[in-house]
């Protein structure tokens, strides 16, 4: 193994423990009490991606293969219900790519950043900047929410009862289920967008889209926590 792909897999480690620790914090989880699961759940997390963008060379779908493993790890490890773990998941990725968005734009007009070779994937200083800076950013996010105490908190702490189903598009989660599929769906077409990057166009573009996305689901939540 080179020591780029060393690199590549601690610094994924790094990135899959700032997605969850977003995403627990925008849901008032406790994060260092699953810290077992958290740990095993983003060493999973980095090999696979590793082996996705590396090995078998299919970086287009990796966020999405990412977000099924984050969720199947939130459902088995930690017990919290199918809808529960798409929701947490969904929104913390949501946040993290808004970031990360943010972050490019920043980089790129300070000049540094080479946004071509960024967008490409291709391992070199542009790309570990940005990749580095994206997980800082999200780690200080998180803790805003914990020290503020920020968050939602309609989500019951787990491990949840299976045999109590979670009505999905009925009740009170209907509209929060309809937003959930819209994140899904740009997150989906996230790395299409990242991939296409050196079109200058598309980058207002993804830039919307995940602003977009990420207020629609918050503000849902939002909503869903007040009326709880």
């Amino acid at each position: 193994m080179k020591l780029g792909d060393l690199v590549f897999i601690v610094l994924s480690i790094f990135d899959a423990l700032s997605v969850l620790a977003i995403s627990f914090k925008l849901f008032r989880m406790p994060f260092l009490e699953y810290k077992k699961q958290i740990i095993i759940t983003s060493i999973v997390i980095a090999i696979i991606s590793f082996l996705n963008r590396v090995i078998f060379d299919i970086p287009q779908f990796d966020l999405a293969i990412q977000l099924i493993i984050y969720i199947v790890a939130l459902r088995i490890l930690i017990k919290i219900r199918t809808f529960e773990s798409t929701l947490i998941i969904v929104t913390g990725l949501l946040v993290y790519l808004s970031i990360q968005y943010f972050i490019y734009f920043i980089l790129m007009v300070t000049g540094l950043l080479d946004y071509a070779a960024a967008a490409s994937g291709i391992e070199g200083f542009e790309t570990y900047v940005l990749w580095i800076g994206t997980i800082l950013a999200v780690y200080f996010t998180a803790w805003l929410f914990f020290y503020m105490n920020l968050g939602f908190a309609f989500i019951v702490r787990p491990p949840h009862y299976f045999a109590v189903k979670s009505p999905i598009f009925s009740g009170k989660n209907r509209v929060l289920a309809l937003g959930l599929v819209g994140g899904i769906v740009f997150i989906c077409i996230n790395a299409i967008l990242l991939f296409h990057m050196t079109y200058l166009w598309i980058y207002p573009l993804a830039l919307v889209f995940s602003l977009v996305s990420t207020g629609g689901v918050y503000y849902l939540s939002h909503r869903r926590n007040l009326n709880d």
